[in-house]
């Protein structure tokens, strides 16, 4: 309303007679240039007025199946409106979108699953957990050293919106360096945030959220091992790391990390961040309870992060390595695979296979990799084989909106 008659009828015209006339006189000597520089100034400016302004932007989540059929099934019976059937179907479709748009924002989806994504931020960590009450809670960011690219913003974010998430209930900072804590400042700026739980410190690294945390005025708590149990609906939350009243000096960054078990019914998971074997030992020798369904392997799998005793007695059936993809730091090293597969554990990558989803619920435990939902391409030179590979591309898209197959 403000932005584009303004760019139209004034920078453009200008712009254009501007570029014209610097086909024939000198850059310093074109007498609209300091104009054009003046308009495309204020437009700038006031580009960044309205986009500071509350509702400027709003994310709505991808439709799913049911929304696309109804949408389709309003425009036929648009082109047929005369006929009184037509007339009943508009109205009952266009109700149930209105009611499913209802739906999508209303907070908390009570699906009665623990289900738990593993993103794949590149060398980095980030895991969203969504509890069976409605709840969730954020693991985490990822982060890069790039001035360019913010992993919260251009990963994290449009995946928590296209599944139609707009509160996090707890955000979890295992521990302040960028691969971890980097992309939260975005999550924490553009979402309605409860709780944010860290290990206390505060580092370089962790400046830009720690503001956003303050800024947002938004709960803080800091975790250690003595941190009482959290119940979250059915399920419990235990912390077993960093230890109670440890002195910085004694443990480095990576082996103060946030280290939490999370129990629903027979399901649990453990979340390591990024220790090492001083806070590894550490855990075994205090006795907690470890033994877990579900592992995210320390350290995105490095050499100095794998302990024998601590697999074993952890005992996952599942172990999920965030790491990325042809990294520099070789992560994970071949040790670690090597361990939790002789233990008996599946190994996921987030570097081979994408963003790892794990769904549980009345007793039973489902993997899913974003491998697995890529849409298989069609080749027409072989007709025979067209139905049958959209057969399959339907059967993922049904299973990636939580249907089963056909």
């Amino acid at each position: 309303m403000v932005i584009t008659p303004y760019a139209g009828f004034t920078v453009l015209p200008v712009g254009l007679v501007t570029g014209v006339l610097s086909l024939f006189l000198e850059t310093n000597t074109i007498p609209l240039a300091w104009l054009n520089e003046l308009l495309v100034g204020l437009l700038y400016k006031m580009v960044e007025i309205f986009a500071g302004l509350p509702l400027s932007a709003i994310y709505i989540p991808s439709p799913g199946v049911l929304t696309i059929i109804l949408v389709y099934t309003i425009m036929l019976s648009l082109f047929f409106f005369s006929f009184r059937l037509s007339k009943i179907m508009f109205i009952i479709s266009a109700s149930f979108l209105v009611f499913i748009s209802g739906c999508n924002v209303m907070p908390g989806d009570q699906t009665g699953l623990l289900r738990v994504t593993f993103l794949d931020v590149g060398q980095g960590d980030s895991a969203l957990i969504e509890f069976p009450d409605g709840n969730t809670m954020l693991i985490d960011g990822g982060g890069t050293f790039s001035e360019t690219f913010d992993t919260g913003k251009s990963v994290v974010a449009p995946y928590l919106w296209n599944k139609g998430i707009r509160k996090i209930d707890y955000i979890v900072a295992s521990h302040p360096q960028v691969d971890h804590i980097k992309g939260l400042t975005y999550i924490a700026d553009k979402f309605q945030i409860r709780e944010v739980w860290t290990n206390g410190r505060k580092m370089s690294s962790s400046y830009d959220f720690d503001s956003m945390v303050a800024h947002k005025n938004i709960r803080r708590v800091n975790i250690h091992s003595g941190t009482e149990d959290r119940i979250i609906g059915d399920c419990k939350v235990s912390f077993l790391n960093p230890p109670y009243n440890s002195r910085t000096n004694e443990l480095n960054d990576n082996d103060l990390s946030i280290v939490m078990r999370i129990t629903c019914n027979d399901i649990s998971f453990l979340f390591t961040g990024d220790i090492e074997m001083k806070a590894i030992r550490g855990i075994v020798e205090g006795g907690g309870l470890m033994e877990s369904t579900v592992i995210k392997v320390p350290h995105h799998g490095a050499r100095g992060s794998v302990e024998e005793d601590f697999i074993s007695r952890v005992g996952p059936s599942i172990a999920v390595i965030s790491a990325g993809y042809q990294n520099s730091y070789h992560h994970p090293s071949q040790e670690a695979i090597s361990l939790y597969k002789r233990t008996g554990a599946a190994i996921y990558r987030t570097d081979v296979d994408g963003a790892v989803i794990v769904e549980t619920g009345d007793g039973r435990m489902k993997v899913r990799r974003y491998e697995d939902m890529v849409l298989k391409e069609v080749d027409f030179k072989e007709p025979g084989s067209i139905f049958h590979s959209e057969l399959i591309n339907l059967n993922k898209i049904l299973e990636g909106y939580g249907y089963g197959k056909l």
